[in-house]
């Protein structure tokens, strides 16, 4: 995730924005796409579906 720092797809509209990394629960629908990372932090940001509501 080093080539897509925190903030680095911001500007982009959600369907132009690059997905790097999918995790899921095998035991739920729960999925993450990570489009960023904040090393400093230890956060990620993307995508999440699964919940009550799909969200960034």
């Amino acid at each position: 995730m080093k080539d897509y720092p925190y903030r680095s797809q911001e500007e982009k509209e959600s369907s132009d924005v690059i997905i790097s990394v999918k995790l899921f629960d095998c035991f739920s629908s729960i999925t993450w796409w990570l489009s960023e990372y904040d090393s400093e932090n230890r956060i990620a940001f993307g995508f999440v579906t699964g919940f009550y509501e799909d969200e960034w």
